[in-house]
């Protein structure tokens, strides 16, 4: 299963983009290379279940911590949220709906697996 963005990746990676977060740093929260991930973003190569549900759980982590601190600090008169414009936040979180909808064929092992990844990417200092 691999819902296409009209891009033709999953739509988490258009989630990303609406937010500004370049695709260096999207395959470092994954533990891929650049190369890996861009294929995944195109859709040249199918993203496999875990990562997806992984990148998906990132993407509304991010989503979050923009919200919580807009909610921490004035937002500026233009409504930018955080140093992220509202109307980045709306589409990142129109994304990551549509991420989460192409991710409900996805098994439970890959959810399974998506936990240990996160779990692994802990233990190795990076934030999951």
């Amino acid at each position: 299963m691999n819902a296409a963005s009209p891009l033709g990746g999953h739509p988490v990676f258009r989630g990303f983009e609406a937010l500004d977060v370049d695709m260096v740093d999207v395959a470092r929260m994954a533990g891929v290379d650049i190369e890996q991930a861009t294929q995944w973003r195109t859709g040249q190569a199918r993203l496999p279940g875990p990562w997806a549900i992984l990148l998906t759980r990132l993407l509304a982590s991010w989503i979050r911590s923009i919200d919580i601190a807009a909610g921490q600090y004035a937002t500026a008169p233009d409504g930018d949220a955080a140093g992220v414009g509202a109307s980045k936040v709306n589409q990142a979180e129109n994304w990551l709906s549509l991420a989460e909808e192409a991710n409900k064929d996805f098994t439970a092992e890959d959810a399974l697996e998506a936990d240990e990844l996160a779990q692994a990417r802990a233990r190795a200092g990076h934030a999951a």
